[in-house]
């Protein structure tokens, strides 16, 4: 793996990582999880939110994990690029049955396009 391929995971596994950990660790531990357009007020409805962002926690974990011994954990790698193709998957088929979001959802759906393609791409070598 050259330095560019290795720099260029770094920060995108880094950013993933704190994109995803901080702010899923909050609404796990938040008294009421969500935001305006997103309420859960049924007690079912509500574990299953916090179930969701303790989720989108761990694969955030996961992400800072990747990023020491970057060149052993390929398949760690590759598993998050999957993740985030089914994640974008989803949401262009929630735009196609639910109508078009707003603009930071999209975003969002362009920015989690860009890691998969960028996870996949310069993912470690086997054997590396």
């Amino acid at each position: 793996m050259s330095l560019g391929q290795k720099l260029i995971l770094y920060a995108t596994l880094g950013l993933l990582c704190l994109s995803l950990l901080l702010p899923g660790l909050w609404e796990v531990f938040r008294s009421s999880p969500g935001h305006p357009h997103l309420l859960a007020q049924h007690v079912d409805a509500l574990n299953q939110l916090r179930a969701y962002n303790g989720m989108v926690a761990a694969v955030g974990l996961l992400s800072g994990i990747a990023i020491f011994n970057i060149e052993s954990n390929r398949t760690l790698i590759l598993t998050l690029a999957f993740i985030l193709i089914f994640l974008t998957i989803s949401r262009l088929i929630s735009v196609l049955i639910d109508g078009m979001p707003g603009l930071w959802t999209l975003i969002y759906i362009v920015i989690e396009s860009l890691i998969a393609l960028i996870l996949f791409v310069f993912r470690p070598p086997k054997g590396a």
